[in-house]
């Protein structure tokens, strides 16, 4: 398979320097994800850790494209791919480190492009010892997200990741993109939060993004980390072309107050 091999190097050498990447997702996705119905659908999410797009796979989707602006998070999504698939693991308990990767790497076999640049991204990274000996210093993680978030039954996973292949793409969805395709769910993750400190511009550019990948009745689903709603700037944008439906506060924490979740857009 012909790729280049100089860009997917210097992406190696890189990676210990990248923007955060999450092993984990600390949102709670199943209390958000339990609102919805994705068997069948058509889905376009945030890949970040993974587990947004593992969680949807194991709820029935048809199909889930992946997105983010750092395009380190498609070589770890391989990495996740392959644990689960070859070590029947959906995290990877221990820390890793570079003689876990590459005993790992010798029983992959790649299966699409994407996934022999990925495997040779990895091979690259351990064999010129550009992993390092603290996982901390790459990986932030959330054990309370692992506890919530972990899938124990991947029969369905490994069954739809056989088949099928994923289209990544590394753009940021709030400045100007063009993708064609129209999905019935977006999942957006808690980028809106951070639109807070934006300036009118790059909401609307988020909002007419969200808009226009949207099939009619598409819904765009966005979790609550930092604020308890949709916040008040980006909410008078949203408003224009969506409804905004609250989901139902929950309980974070046993003995805590309860939170919202997170809200959804239905396109009008």
């Amino acid at each position: 398979m012909n790729f280049d091999r100089k860009k997917i190097k210097n992406d190696a050498k890189n990676f210990i320097n990248s923007d955060e990447i999450y092993y984990n997702s600390n949102e709670k996705l199943n209390i958000i994800y339990n609102n919805f119905d994705f068997n069948g659908k058509n889905i376009l999410s945030v890949l970040g850790s993974g587990d947004q797009a593992f969680n949807l796979i194991n709820r029935g989707a048809k199909k889930v494209d992946l997105f983010d602006r750092n395009k380190m998070t498609i070589y770890f999504f391989y990495l996740r791919k392959w644990i689960i698939e070859y070590l029947n693991m959906y995290y990877y308990k221990k820390y890793l480190n570079s003689n876990f990767i590459k005993d790992l790497l010798k029983i992959v076999t790649p299966k699409s492009l994407d996934e022999e640049i990925a495997l040779y991204f990895w091979r690259y990274l351990v064999r010129n010892n550009l992993f390092g000996d603290c996982e901390d210093a790459i990986f932030s993680r959330d054990f309370e997200g692992m506890k919530d978030n972990n899938i124990r039954n991947l029969s369905k996973i490994k069954g739809f990741i056989k088949q099928n292949e994923f289209l990544f793409r590394n753009i940021d969805i709030t400045e100007d993109i063009s993708i064609d395709e129209k999905y019935d769910y977006l999942i957006l993750s808690n980028i809106s939060e951070w639109l807070c400190y934006s300036d009118y511009d790059k909401i609307w550019k988020f909002t007419n993004n969200i808009f226009d990948l949207l099939d009619n009745d598409g819904i765009a689903i966005c979790s609550t980390l930092w604020v308890d709603d949709c916040d008040g700037r980006v909410r008078d944008i949203f408003k224009r072309k969506f409804d905004i439906c609250t989901l139902k506060k929950k309980s974070k924490f046993k003995y805590s107050g309860n939170y919202y979740p997170g809200y959804y857009l239905v396109k009008k």
